[in-house]
């Protein structure tokens, strides 16, 4: 956790702000895009949904690290 501070420490409120941003943007985008194949059924949108699920999972661990440096930052 300290190496993860360290490096947030270097990097710009500026800069640590617009990837948060990004990476919130394109968290939504996709679980949007999933909600709206798994509608209807069929081999080709549980594909899409299974494609979508490997690139959401990782957006979602940034966004939880993004979440815990920020905490960390105020409250250090």
């Amino acid at each position: 956790m300290s190496v993860l501070l360290s490096m947030t420490a270097r990097l710009s409120p500026e800069l640590t702000g617009a990837l948060s941003l990004i990476a919130v943007v394109t968290l939504l985008f996709l679980l949007i895009g999933k909600d709206s194949v798994l509608g209807p059924v069929g081999q080709r949108n549980s594909v899409i949904s299974a494609a979508l699920n490997i690139l959401i999972v990782p957006l979602c661990v940034i966004f939880a690290v993004f979440v815990i440096l920020s905490l960390a930052q105020i409250l250090g």
